[in-house]
């Protein structure tokens, strides 16, 4: 998921109780007592969608998948060379990392 990298969880108790992963995980669709899948596995801008987004804004993510060990996931990042986007993971919030568009 891209986000602001000022959103972004900082220490331990932001990653326990992670704001941004909160309110993208609900757009997201996601039932946060239950083990069922998420309602939309894209979000665009922040808003749930069935298809890949542009990545390009914060607020733009996709899920890999059913949680098994291994899957993947490949977004194609539209936003213009030189971009700077902050990412994470919504269900792992300490990992983070920036995305250098070339």
């Amino acid at each position: 998921t891209i986000v602001r990298k000022a959103d972004a969880p900082k220490n331990g108790l932001q990653v326990v109780n992670c704001r941004i992963c909160n309110i993208l995980g609900k757009a997201h669709g996601a039932n946060p007592h239950s083990d069922a899948p998420p309602k939309f596995p894209f979000l665009e801008n922040g808003v749930g969608q069935q298809t890949p987004p542009q990545v390009d804004k914060p607020g733009d993510s996709g899920i890999t998948g059913k949680g098994k060990r291994g899957e993947s996931i490949n977004l194609t990042v539209s936003a213009p060379s030189g971009t700077k986007l902050w990412m994470m993971c919504l269900i792992h919030p300490w990992m983070q990392a920036e995305i250098d568009v070339t």
